[in-house]
């Protein structure tokens, strides 16, 4: 069987890391098992999730938790090589518990998590009009999203404020600077702090960069230059904030061409015998 390596594998081998990451940091449902307390917060959808009795029942069964988290790492791997149309909206589903579940239990609503969700659905239509229609409809909400935290920025005038970056530190950092004065994140705290106009100018380009998706909407000649300014922005998010944006990251699929990766790589899984 000869494997083309198209987008929609693109995808499944993303999801794949991003759930493996989840179990390296302890985060899925095994080690989410036994909660007793769930936060749903504001959010009608968890407060449906809630009242389903699913997260209940998860919390209760290890057993359960952890053919679920077998589910999640077996089963991008068994699509990547056989296209099975219900798999996927099997898989499609429990991503959505997944992070419905991780959200309530860690009383983070991450949303940075739902790229998996999203960038799951078009593969549900392989092969047809709607896959295409959904990569576009994806992008254009990345691209919306991504555009107005600079609007946001802008609109509300704290890129004019000369210490708005530093304020922003001292709140992420607060911890560090109490309890490990000498780790990375509190020296750049207290070197912005000392140096606002410094914390200016990475604010200001960090907008900068954020309004430089509006070009995406028009065209897609500049894609390969918004992908580096994607992986740029979370690598500088994480060097000054901490913040894992790997989920984020994964966003750039939709920037990337359909025949990118299907002239490059290809994968037969044949067996050859040898012919005497």
């Amino acid at each position: 069987m000869n494997i083309k390596l198209t987008k929609n594998h693109i995808v499944l081998i993303f999801c794949f890391v991003i759930i493996l990451i989840k179990a390296f940091q302890q985060t899925t449902f095994y080690f989410l098992q036994g909660s007793s307390f769930f936060f749903p917060s504001i959010d009608n959808t968890y407060w449906l999730f809630f009242l389903s009795g699913i997260p209940q029942f998860i919390s209760k069964s290890v057993y359960i938790s952890i053919i679920l988290d077998i589910c999640l790492l077996v089963l991008p791997i068994v699509m990547f090589i056989n296209e099975n149309r219900i798999l996927r909206y099997i898989y499609l589903i429990l991503l959505i518990i997944f992070y419905l579940y991780f959200g309530s239990v860690t009383f983070l609503h991450k949303h940075f998590l739902t790229s998996i969700i999203f960038l799951f659905i078009p593969l549900l239509f392989n092969k047809s009009k709607l896959n295409l229609i959904f990569w576009e409809l994806i992008r254009y909400y990345f691209l919306f999203v991504f555009i107005s935290t600079g609007l946001w920025k802008l609109f509300r005038g704290s890129i004019f404020k000369i210490d708005q970056f530093a304020n922003i530190l001292k709140n992420q950092h607060c911890y560090n600077l109490v309890h490990s004065p000498d780790s990375w994140f509190a020296f750049v705290t207290r070197f912005v702090n000392n140096y606002p106009i410094s914390g200016e100018f990475f604010y200001l380009s960090a907008t900068i960069l954020e309004l430089t998706f509006l070009i995406g909407f028009f065209t897609k000649k500049y894609d390969k230059t918004l992908v580096v300014l994607l992986v740029l922005f979370g690598l500088v998010n994480y060097v000054f904030m901490g913040i894992n944006s790997i989920e984020f990251i994964g966003y750039v699929i939709v920037f990337i061409p359909f025949d990118f990766f299907e002239n490059k790589f290809r994968f037969d899984l044949n067996l050859q015998k040898e012919q005497n």
